[in-house]
């Protein structure tokens, strides 16, 4: 999104757009966020799906997953690595493990990923857009 992260704000493109591309703290000039230039240069309606568009599925690095999981600072920390070579050996890849293992399965290895896969496959996990060099952050539900 577009922002100023001095004043921690964030806008979507049309939020913006509205305020003139101005931080509604401070009054100085936003940094354009990637989402809002597509929008700018778009020649179509946000929300427009061509006729016969391949389908796709979102993933995430699996260790990136267990990192949060775990509340680990590294992706190559030892229960990290633990966890993930157990579900490589166990079936063969990180596409398998996200897309096609067995939810139950996975409950075996670690609850909250079980859940955290299972969202994912159902596009629920939530993007909380980054803005002017402040990385995005992915929102789990792991209460279930």
């Amino acid at each position: 999104w577009s922002g100023h992260r001095n004043c921690k704000v964030a806008l979507s493109p049309e939020e913006a757009m509205k305020a003139s591309n101005i931080c509604p703290k401070c009054g100085k000039k936003l940094t354009i966020g990637v989402e809002q230039r597509v929008y700018m240069l778009a020649d179509r309606k946000k929300g427009f799906i061509p006729p016969n568009k391949p389908p796709f599925v979102k993933v995430l690095p699996l260790q990136e997953i267990l990192k949060f999981i775990l509340g680990s600072n590294s992706y190559a920390s030892k229960n990290v690595m633990r966890i993930y070579d157990s579900l490589i050996e166990r079936y063969g890849n990180e596409y398998e493990v996200l897309l096609n293992a067995p939810i139950n399965e996975i409950k075996s290895f670690n609850k909250e990923l079980a859940l955290i896969i299972e969202q994912l496959r159902q596009n629920k996990v939530k993007i909380k857009p980054g803005y002017d060099g402040v990385y995005g952050e992915l929102e789990f539900n792991i209460s279930n």
